[in-house]
């Protein structure tokens, strides 16, 4: 198995030891009569890249020429954790209340997308 390989295994490997059912229903917190359960939202990436080379060219840097070779490799990962509701039981009995978020930068301007139509509709 190459370099490269063997990296990305260790990283999609650890970062597949991180999802498990703790993540997606976090544990439960009691809190006076309440039962808290969040549920939460995973996204995970894994990236990896690798390279080799070999030659005994001139360049700028070594004008007497070398003998060459070379390997690289490179992997990374990383999870993101977003709550999104959070499970209540209580006396009243069990609810699911959804945890808001503002909107980011991409969201915001797919908003704004049918306002921007209609005011180039008025400019004809």
């Amino acid at each position: 198995m190459s370099a490269i390989h063997t990296i990305l295994d260790m990283t999609v490997g650890g970062l597949g030891d991180l999802a498990n059912a703790d993540i997606v229903t976090g544990k439960a917190v009691q809190i006076n009569d309440k039962t808290i359960v969040p549920i939460i939202k995973m996204s995970v990436s894994v990236g990896g890249g690798g390279g080799s080379g070999e030659g005994n060219g001139k360049d700028r840097k070594h004008p007497q020429g070398g003998k060459g070779k070379g390997v690289g490799g490179g992997a990374g990962g990383g999870a993101h954790l977003t709550p999104v509701a959070l499970i209540v039981k209580d006396q009243q009995g069990v609810r699911v209340l959804k945890v808001p978020h503002p909107k980011k930068g991409l969201e915001k301007l797919m908003d704004k997308i049918p306002a921007l139509v209609e005011k180039f509709k008025d400019m004809e």
